[in-house]
């Protein structure tokens, strides 16, 4: 009976060390999926942590290089004065007159070892999208790359049907009726544009037309909410701008990003070394010089390593009390 008794306890020992090895194997990888998983969860808490800390930084990077360009722009309109004496200014003081006025071409600042460029404009370097005749739009979009015809048209009169108070349809324009029938359907707003980009929402307005494309500039070259309506600032007009002058060469357009860049223009004559008698009057259809911006634009990006910039962060600041 003994040696029966001994003989079951001997065949049940493995089976209880398997067992136990089992249980082992399996408390081991319950343990490493628990372990793994507070490490990953710990890796994305500390990556998510260094993402805020980065968008912080960034946040605070452009808010100071904005307020350093406002502070430029109050300071150099303090002393204009300055600008209009600069060679004789330069010359007692034996030192450049380093005075930020508003243009098109940015103004590099370097912060704790960061290169920014920021860039001040007067929204009077664009037209008014809300209040330019028919004419200057033909104008504009023949810039752009639209010829007159039924297609400049029907897009002229359909920003005009988004902007107008009523229901009727102008010359192949759109309203609601248009808007409705979309896919995606939405309003027509019948209101005054707010914010450029919702002209990307008018019938027959593409991507390519609103931002340009190698060939030909786009619409944001020329139109802002707060612009000027039949002249523009040639200081602060991009370099797109001047394809409203037909036939301006391009080293001629590169000569006055040239001149304005040293210094700024305070006089259109300026120009009349460099501008054919042509050109230089349809140069004064178009552009002028304006000397105290109500609206100023503060655009901040931070630069790569080959010295181009990236995306800008743009603020629309109204100087008047200021």
């Amino acid at each position: 009976m003994s040696g029966t008794m001994t003989t079951m306890l001997q065949r049940r020992r493995p089976r209880e060390r398997g067992f136990a090895l089992l249980a082992v194997f399996w408390i081991i990888l319950l343990l490493s999926l628990l372990c793994l998983g507070y490490a990953t969860a710990s890796r994305f808490r500390a990556q998510a942590a260094l993402n805020r800390k980065r968008r912080l930084v960034d946040r605070y990077l452009y808010r100071s290089a904005r307020e350093k360009g406002f502070h430029e722009f109050l300071k150099s309109r303090a002393n204009r004065v300055l600008l209009h004496k600069q060679e004789e200014v330069e010359a007692i003081a034996e030192e450049a007159v380093d005075l930020w006025f508003p243009r098109y071409e940015p103004y590099d600042y370097n912060l704790d070892g960061r290169q920014l460029a920021v860039r001040l404009l007067d929204e009077n370097g664009k037209f008014s999208v809300n209040d330019i005749p028919i004419s200057l739009w033909e104008e504009i979009f023949a810039a752009c790359g639209v010829p007159p015809g039924a297609e400049q048209t029907g897009m002229i009169n359909s920003i005009q049907d988004w902007i107008d108070s009523d229901d009727e349809h102008r010359l192949d324009g759109a309203e609601n009726d248009y808007y409705q029938s979309l896919e995606h359907p939405y309003a027509c707003k019948n209101y005054f544009i707010e914010t450029l980009e919702e002209l990307l929402l008018v019938k027959g307005i593409t991507p390519e037309l609103y931002y340009g494309t190698e060939e030909f500039p786009g619409l944001v070259s020329f139109l802002s909410v707060y612009g000027a309506r039949r002249k523009i600032d040639v200081n602060s007009a991009a370099p797109a701008a001047f394809r409203l002058v037909a036939g301006l060469p391009d080293d001629v357009i590169e000569e006055i990003v040239k001149r304005r860049r040293e210094a700024p223009l305070r006089r259109l004559d300026e120009l009349s070394d460099v501008v054919s008698q042509e050109n230089y009057s349809q140069l004064t259809r178009f552009f002028t010089v304006s000397t105290s911006p109500v609206y100023l634009s503060i655009e901040v990006s931070r630069k790569n390593a080959d010295g181009s910039c990236g995306r800008w962060r743009r603020w629309i600041v109204n100087t008047s009390g200021r």
